[in-house]
């Protein structure tokens, strides 16, 4: 007997036909870890309110046909406490972000990390946004180093 199955990423509404145990129309494939971004070796903190955008397709074995990605997002010495947003590279309008965060942490953390599923554009200049929020404090706008390492893609 058929199952609608559905996966929601961010703002983005998937929705898997099939049987159980059948194949879906999308399929996972894992990669050794590898590191797509380090701001500490390239391009330097992001500063509160920063969108940087990424290609992630056709680096570390992700195939530029890849429609997601499993993602380990790692902030490094923030500031203070905030969040970052991780979504598709939106070409129309890059500016406009989601209203959901994808890590969260607190001032006088370090670093905190959390993985990731996040939806890929086709573009073949960008595939991912990350929006940095740190507000800082006294008067100070806060920034933060950001890794984002891959574990695998969906298509």
């Amino acid at each position: 007997m058929p199952i609608a199955r559905f996966l929601v990423l961010g703002s983005t509404l998937l929705s898997f036909a099939g049987s159980l145990g059948g194949d879906g129309p999308f399929k996972f494939f894992s990669v050794v870890p590898c590191r797509i971004v380090d701001t500490r070796v390239t391009g330097g903190p992001l500063a509160h309110a920063e969108i940087r955008h990424f290609q992630i397709a056709t680096k570390c074995g992700i195939p530029s046909t890849a429609r997601m990605a499993s993602l380990n997002f790692t902030v490094v010495f923030p500031t203070d406490g905030g969040n970052i947003v991780a979504y598709p590279y939106n070409a129309a309008n890059p500016a406009i972000v989601p209203p959901v965060s994808t890590l969260n942490w607190t001032g006088g953390e370090t670093a905190v990390a959390n993985g990731s599923v996040v939806a890929l554009t086709a573009n073949p200049t960008y595939n991912l946004s990350v929006q940095a929020v740190v507000p800082g404090a006294g008067g100070t706008i806060g920034h933060l180093d950001l890794i984002i390492d891959v574990t695998g893609y969906i298509q």
